[in-house]
């Protein structure tokens, strides 16, 4: 990779014999040639460097397309925190009730999205430098991570006790959603608060940046809470379903029998049917 981006400087071929001969008869024939050969040369190498030094700068076009992606990228790294977030309350309750066969499904899932995450991070990265939010928010998925897989194997593989490995301080992660965005949102009047000393024109975008991000996050939180309602009538309706396939598999199971009996049964009949006719046909026969 480093020879790749090395600058490339085209020297002149070293001059044969013959070279030197055509040159000489030149330099006879006109004396100023030669010179102005050496002057062009000396031109060009020099001016190598030059163009090799210049600082690359991207386009207007390419600022925008930059700018585009990293916001596309800083949505998936929210979607992705949110998710994680789901599944790392769910494997918590799990690991209170001692669901022990849910567990493995429940860490294979956090697994993923962590590494969705920590693509999506590096992705961020290669255009400039996450900020501090979301290093917060890598930084916390993989220490509860980390605590996630050591209490599933404590619990399952060494059959000990999972509350013995407390969870990382990071009470965001598993309090209510409206209170976490209610706390984000004092903080950030706080710090916006303790900002007054600036310029009244600064001061002024300030409270209007504040009162943007506030009302952005009460529609946040409505949202949210339809949207963690919606989630338990999907576990619900999960649990209902389960329960139908259950119920279903059994009367199935039931039908099926009934109707290997009733078929039994059909046979029977149709064996008695001629029986009885054979029966018949020899009394006939008997009586005449």
């Amino acid at each position: 990779m480093a020879d790749e981006s090395k600058p490339t400087v085209s020297c002149p071929e070293p001059k044969t014999q013959e070279d030197g001969k055509k040159v000489d008869t030149d330099e006879q024939a006109n004396g100023e040639e030669a010179p102005r050969s050496s002057v062009s040369i000396d031109n060009t190498q020099s001016e190598n460097p030059r163009r090799s030094q210049r600082t690359r700068t991207l386009t207007e076009k390419g600022k925008s397309l930059q700018s585009a992606k990293l916001n596309d990228l800083t949505k998936d790294i929210q979607r992705f925190y949110k998710k994680w977030k789901y599944h790392i309350n769910s494997f918590k309750r799990m690991v209170k009730n001692k669901d022990v066969d849910l567990i493995p499904e429940a860490l294979c899932a956090i697994d993923t999205i962590m590494t969705d995450i920590c693509n999506t991070y590096d992705d961020i990265r290669r255009i400039e430098i996450p900020d501090m939010e979301i290093r917060r928010r890598c930084d916390v998925c993989w220490a509860v991570s980390e605590a996630a897989r050591a209490k599933a194997k404590c619990l399952l593989e060494e059959n000990g006790d999972p509350d013995s490995i407390p969870w990382p301080d990071s009470e965001s992660v598993f309090e209510s959603s409206s209170s976490s965005t209610s706390s984000r949102i004092t903080c950030k009047s706080k710090s916006i608060s303790g900002m007054s000393k600036h310029s009244s024109l600064s001061t002024l975008q300030q409270r209007q940046e504040a009162a943007a991000e506030v009302a952005a996050t009460e529609e946040v939180i409505k949202i949210m809470k339809t949207q963690h309602q919606y989630e338990e009538e999907i576990r619900e309706l999960e649990v209902q379903d389960a329960k139908k396939r259950a119920q279903f598999l059994t009367e199935s199971t039931t039908i099926k029998t009934k109707l290997e009996e009733k078929r039994k049964e059909v046979e029977l009949l149709k064996e008695l049917q001629k029986h009885n006719a054979a029966q018949a046909r020899l009394k006939v026969y008997a009586e005449s």
